[in-house]
């Protein structure tokens, strides 16, 4: 993700979450979902470029930074609890 290049995964548990909608999702027993995803990445460059920034923008919630800063925000919370 962090390359910003367009995903295919499935639409089961953290493969379907942690992408979100930067991912072309498919049904993880319809190998043919999966095949017209991966198809439409390789023939539509429009395709291609629009994902890959949706997963530039959804990589970015995954920098140490940020997770820091999600740690430091619920460790203050329970601390005034």
């Amino acid at each position: 993700m962090m390359l910003g290049k367009p995903i295919e995964a499935v639409r089961a548990g953290a493969a379907a979450e942690v992408p979100d909608d930067a991912a072309l999702l498919a049904e993880p027993e319809d190998p043919d979902s999966r095949a017209a995803a991966l198809d439409g990445l390789l023939s539509d460059e429009g395709l291609r470029a629009d994902y890959g920034q949706r997963v530039r923008r959804r990589a970015a919630l995954f920098t140490h930074e940020h997770m820091m800063a999600g740690y430091r925000t619920v460790i203050e919370a329970l601390s005034r609890a």
